[in-house]
């Protein structure tokens, strides 16, 4: 279950397609900052190339097992960020998550990128509930998937661990139409 390429019609220049070893110095450069980092849970800082490029490495066996399929979102086919989804079938759900490098915010690109495998997984992967959990801080994740339909629907107390210390997160989502 390779992730297909998807195009985003609003966005003629801008694509999700899969990682390739090529992305490993552009995404260890945009997404080892703190902007990225504070709002994730995978990702280390430092993030070396040699880190990324295990992770990229890493790709081909997770997406190859049906749960998780991840996009490179590229502009003219430069990395500029991440969407990806992990995939509970038998439920018909899926989580999303998403970073975005930092010279590229505002200009409406991850909300065309997240409506768009969002359309995906509804469409062509029989998912019936696509949820996201951001942290309570994050108010730019929350403006941006309230924006395309999700809806909030609580908040999640220690729900999740980084750097040792547990932490809330408030859970979104929505369902196919």
């Amino acid at each position: 279950m390779y992730p297909p390429r998807l195009t985003i019609e609003a966005f003629p220049k801008l694509v999700l397609r899969n990682f390739n070893t090529r992305d490993s110095s552009r995404l260890a450069r945009l997404a080892g900052v703190s902007s990225v980092v504070q709002y994730t849970l995978g990702i280390p800082l430092p993030y070396s190339v040699a880190a990324a490029r295990e992770w990229i490495a890493g790709l081909v066996e997770r997406n190859a097992s049906g749960l998780e399929l991840i996009y490179a979102l590229c502009l003219e086919n430069e990395l500029i960020g991440s969407v990806g989804l992990t995939l509970e079938l038998e439920h018909q759900r899926a989580e999303i998550g998403y970073w975005l490098g930092e010279d590229y915010r505002g200009f409406g690109y991850a909300r065309a990128a997240v409506e768009r495998v969002c359309q995906h997984a509804f469409a062509q992967l029989s998912i019936r509930r696509v949820y996201a959990l951001c942290f309570p801080e994050n108010m730019a994740s929350h403006r941006l998937l309230e924006a395309i339909g999700f809806q909030r629907e609580g908040l999640l107390r220690q729900h999740i661990v980084k750097a040792e210390q547990s932490g809330d997160v408030i859970c979104f989502a929505r369902l196919v139409r």
